[in-house]
């Protein structure tokens, strides 16, 4: 890979979402030693050929959607197992992606040219309802809302000492979780409770403010959702107390 043309800001080779300057500035022998051992076809071929996430009521939701990318082509959610490909991708496990319960959107750049028609959802059979539609959430805002690649909240919310989680989660993620929730009778867990909290307060960020990175603009929101949170701890804790991962202080 010739790296001689990538500037400081450039989104780093390695797809992780960050900065060059961010991610691999300095580090450029390991980012040679990355692409050599996983060539980007390869790696979609691998993707792509991933045994499906055994999970009936999952593939019953992902079947139900109606993705429509902003190019006006539609979508399907096609899910494979978690464990497999943490295996596959060194950089999903080590951001914490395999969880015995969890999931990860697979970022579609990574399969489109192969299997345009589908985005994929790396998913553990043990998922709960709750972290099903929450990943199905994430599926639409990739596709329809924000459309931040992997890694880039991150990168962003340290730039601007917003919490990562306004970021990953706008107030169009928040819509579609409250309608996916509804649709199929889901208990929300006590974190995705809040954002639920929030979405219907409109005190998420909007994907276009998101998308569009503006410091100020992004900060201020951010400190306004704040301040809600910090003035109605009380409310918010009746709201999450009893549901799955509630713990003392979840705020």
């Amino acid at each position: 890979m010739d790296l001689s043309n990538i500037a400081r800001n450039d989104l780093c080779p390695c797809g992780s979402g960050k900065k060059f300057k961010k991610c691999h500035m300095g580090r450029e022998n390991e980012l040679l030693d990355d692409t050599l051992s996983v060539d980007p076809a390869q790696l979609a071929m691998k993707i792509i050929a991933l045994p499906a996430c055994a999970h009936p009521r999952a593939a019953e939701m992902a079947a139900s959607l109606e993705i429509v990318s902003p190019a006006g082509k539609q979508l399907k959610v096609k899910l494979v197992d978690l464990a497999a490909y943490c295996a596959l991708t060194p950089y999903a496990k080590q951001n914490g992606a395999e969880q015995n319960d969890g999931g990860v959107v697979i970022n579609p750049l990574k399969t489109k040219l192969l299997d345009p028609g589908f985005v994929y959802l790396a998913l553990s059979p043990k998922a709960g309802d709750s972290t099903i539609v929450h990943e199905l959430a994430h599926v639409i805002d990739m596709v329809c809302g924000s459309c931040l690649p992997a890694g880039k909240a991150q990168e962003m919310a340290g730039e601007m000492s917003v919490p990562v989680e306004l970021l990953e989660h706008p107030q169009e993620f928040g819509d579609k979780l409250i309608e996916l929730a509804e649709r199929f009778a889901v208990s929300l867990d006590a974190e995705d409770e809040i954002i639920a909290i929030l979405a219907r307060r409109q005190l998420l960020l909007p994907a276009r403010m998101v998308a569009k990175g503006d410091h100020k603009e992004i900060v201020a929101a951010a400190e306004k959702t704040m301040r809600f949170m910090q003035n109605n701890r009380a409310l918010i804790d009746v709201r999450i107390r009893g549901r799955a991962g509630y713990r003392l202080g979840l705020r």
